[in-house]
């Protein structure tokens, strides 16, 4: 049941934007999602380590649409 509802919100644009822009949610997306691109992640990779911070990337998402893909 829970998954089913998180791959429902994660179709919705508007709550995308209500987290992503929020006031309280803004600060805890900007420091845990490096962005919402390969480039922009990588720049954000290249920064944290050249302050001496190392960083791992991963792929959200996936491109799974559904929950039998999830369970896949």
């Amino acid at each position: 049941m829970l998954g089913r509802a998180l791959l429902w919100v994660s179709e919705k644009q508007k709550i995308q934007e209500l987290i992503t822009e929020g006031r309280f949610t803004r600060p805890v997306v900007k420091r845990f999602v490096a962005g919402d691109d390969l480039e922009s992640a990588i720049e954000a990779i290249k920064d944290l380590n050249s302050r001496g911070i190392g960083g791992i990337l991963d792929l959200l998402g996936e491109g799974v649409a559904d929950a039998a893909g999830a369970q896949a």
